[in-house]
C-alpha cells in the first residue's frame, strides 16, 4: 500500500510537471550560429547609425540655435539704431 502511495505521488508529480502542460503558442525559430552572427552585427550597425543620427540632431539643434541668437543680436543692434536716428532726427527738428 505505502509503495502503491508513493507511486501515485510520483505519477502525479510527473504528470503536473510545468514543462509538460506548456505548449508552445507558435512555430518554434531555430537560430543558427551564423544568423544569430548575423543578427548581432545587424544591431550593432542599427545601434551606431542611430547613435550617429541623434549627434547630427544635437548638432543641427545647436546650430540652429547660435543662428536665432545671431539673428535676435541683429534685431536688436538694427532697433537700436532706428531708435538712435530717430532720436537724431528729433534734436534736429528741435535745433531748427
Amino acid at each position: 500500500l505505502f509503495e502503491d502511495h508513493v507511486l501515485s505521488l510520483e505519477e502525479d508529480e510527473t504528470s503536473f510537471h510545468p514543462r509538460r502542460r506548456i505548449k508552445p503558442v507558435g512555430p518554434l525559430q531555430t537560430v543558427d550560429k551564423r544568423q544569430a552572427v548575423r543578427l548581432k552585427l545587424q544591431l550593432q550597425l542599427a545601434q551606431e547609425r542611430k547613435e550617429k543620427l541623434q549627434q547630427e540632431l544635437e548638432r543641427q539643434k545647436e546650430l540652429e540655435l547660435e543662428r536665432k541668437r545671431i539673428e535676435a543680436e541683429e534685431l536688436a543692434k538694427r532697433r537700436a539704431r532706428q531708435e538712435k536716428e530717430r532720436k537724431d532726427k528729433l534734436r534736429e527738428l528741435d535745433t531748427v
